[in-house]
């Protein structure tokens, strides 16, 4: 086995490489689309709205 400690240094090792390659990849592309955080917030509240709404219909239409 692996030690608890070197186990866990390495995993977040890779997570914060995992994130930063993700992250140099999709700022310019979200700046490439005409996209902001602001705005992807935006679409994310919309879609949860959405998600609620249909949702809620097929709960109604289920009793």
């Amino acid at each position: 086995g692996v030690e608890k400690e070197a186990a866990a240094a390495a995993s977040i090792v890779v997570w914060l490489i995992t994130f930063a390659a993700c992250s140099l990849a999709g700022v310019p592309l979200l700046i490439h689309e005409g996209l902001s955080l602001g705005k992807l917030r935006e679409l994310a509240e919309h879609e949860k709205e959405a998600a609620s709404e249909s949702a809620a219909q097929q709960g109604d239409s289920a009793q």
